[in-house]
């Protein structure tokens, strides 16, 4: 190899070796199909978890709605 290729090359990787910049996005923006674009606004927190958990085995049976008391 050349030197001018080893050099290209060592520079080419130079972003590499950095990482990663960190950016905070405010907004996604999506553009649409039929033209103009939705601005999507981002959380400053995540969202809070729920005061209960939700029924982990399952209380869907044949009943439309199982009593809140049967997931306990």
């Amino acid at each position: 190899m050349t030197r001018a290729l080893v050099l290209f090359a060592g520079v080419a990787l130079l972003p590499a070796l950095c990482g990663p910049v960190e950016a905070r996005a405010e907004t996604i923006e999506v553009a649409l199909c039929a033209g103009g674009s939705l601005s999507i606004p981002l959380r400053e927190s995540p969202a809070k978890p729920a005061d209960r958990p939700c029924c982990a085995k399952g209380c869907h049976g044949q009943r439309k709605r199982a009593p809140a008391a049967a997931c306990d």
